[in-house]
Formats: C-alpha cells, sequence, structure tokens
C-alpha cells in the first residue's frame, strides 16, 4: 500500500517556516520553464482532534477499493452514506492505520503535505500553507481570494490559502524560491 499522492508542476517557495507552491506547466515557455513535479499528499483528521490520517485505499460496504485521487470526492459526496466504510493508511509518523470513515472529520479541509519525490514516506512530508494563483499584474503583497472554480480536487479542498500573486514580485515580499 502507498499514500495517495498527486503530481503537480511548479515552484515551493518559503517564508519562514511556511511554505507556498506555485502551480507552473513544465512544457511552457518563458517565465514559466522550469517548472519541476512536486508531490502532494491530502490528509484527513481524526474525529475531534487534529491528527492527520493519509489515505491509501478506501473499502466500501461493498467490498470495493479507491486508490487514486477519486477517493476524496468519493467521500465528501458519499462518505456520510457509509460509515462502515474502511480506510487503510499512514498517520503523520509514517505508521500504518485503518480507521473506520465515522472516525474521521470528512466535511473539514483537509491539511496538504508537500514533497519533492513521490517515494519519500509519508513523515517526510511539509505542511503546505498557500497556493499562489500568478497574476503579473498584481502589485504589493500577496492578497487572499477565493479558490478558483478550476482547482480540481483535492487540491480545492485542501486546508491552504489561496493567494493571488505576481511571481516576479514574490522576493520582495520576503518569499524565497526552493531549489
Amino acid at each position: 500500500m502507498k499514500p495517495i499522492t498527486e503530481r503537480q508542476f511548479g515552484w515551493l517557495f518559503r517564508r519562514g517556516e511556511r511554505l507556498a507552491f506555485l502551480p507552473g506547466d513544465e512544457s511552457a515557455p518563458g517565465a514559466q520553464a522550469g517548472a519541476r513535479a512536486v508531490y502532494l499528499r491530502y490528509a484527513y483528521r481524526l474525529r475531534g482532534s487534529e491528527i492527520p490520517i493519509f489515505p491509501g485505499v478506501l473499502v466500501d460496504d461493498w467490498g470495493q477499493e479507491r486508490r487514486d485521487l477519486g477517493l476524496y470526492r468519493w467521500v465528501y459526496e458519499e462518505g456520510q452514506r457509509f460509515p462502515r466504510t474502511e480506510i487503510f493508511g499512514y498517520e503523520r509518523d509514517g505508521s500504518e492505520t485503518q480507521v473506520f470513515l465515522r472516525a474521521l472529520e470528512t466535511f473539514m479541509t483537509l491539511p496538504c503535505f508537500v514533497y519533492e519525490k513521490r517515494s519519500l514516506p509519508v513523515d517526510a512530508g511539509r505542511q503546505l500553507y498557500a497556493v499562489f494563483l500568478p497574476d503579473e499584474h498584481h502589485q504589493g503583497e500577496p492578497a487572499r481570494v477565493a479558490v478558483p472554480a478550476e482547482a480540481g480536487w483535492p487540491l480545492r479542498q485542501a486546508a491552504v490559502r489561496w493567494l493571488r500573486a505576481n511571481p516576479d514580485t514574490l522576493g520582495d515580499a520576503g518569499w524565497e524560491i526552493l531549489d
């Protein structure tokens, strides 16, 4: 079993302890050139706690398995009808776990952790603070905006801030790119 992982392309930025992601296109020319693969993992929280559980596989009441990003949308849309559904996955320290869906906070935003390689263990991830929406006309500090309609699942449900930012001025706002 492996934790469900989403590959995205872009750049990671850091300001103090906070980590942000600027999406990009791996094959784009010009300013977007050089985007690299980063890997995102989304966790559910155990009910009544902040303990993250990273799904690897979901087994519903009929024994059907889900092992891909579609798991998150299924839980959001169908999960309340199937509280005995089981999720097999990982705790933050990387240890394997098994929980019933009813034991998880399924309507809260999902903590999102970023990894520089798909093969890294769960405990090597760093929590993502923000996603930048590039806007070359934006001036000043990155500004909070609503989740864009085109954001895919489960990133649109992630516990991150969405910030409009000019990629060329992120350094002026104290954000440094991670190599």
